[in-house]
């Protein structure tokens, strides 16, 4: 496959995402959703990944998720603990 092609093919899930975001304003809720099943049939068919790599990445992915979170989880709880207690 040409590489113009897959870098066409690799964009494509950024684009659908700004169409469902921006274009027609939908929440991320249900955008992201659709824009995962797009990225995990492109890769599966496009890039032949094994469904068993795809599965591993996207646990790998909720971990680093929940990573995120956990620091703004932190984050938030600090400020609010220093707002009460009159240190901000």
């Amino acid at each position: 496959m040409d590489l113009t092609i897959q870098a066409l093919l690799s964009f494509a899930p950024i684009l659908l995402a700004a169409i469902l975001l921006i274009g027609l304003r939908l929440p991320a809720k249900k955008a992201m959703p659709a824009v995962y099943f797009l990225t995990a049939v492109l890769v599966f068919t496009v890039w032949r990944v094994d469904f068993a790599r795809i599965i591993a990445s996207t646990i790998q992915g909720l971990f680093i998720t929940f990573d995120i979170l956990w620091i703004i989880f932190g984050a938030i709880l600090l400020l609010n603990t220093l707002k009460h207690s009159g240190g901000v």
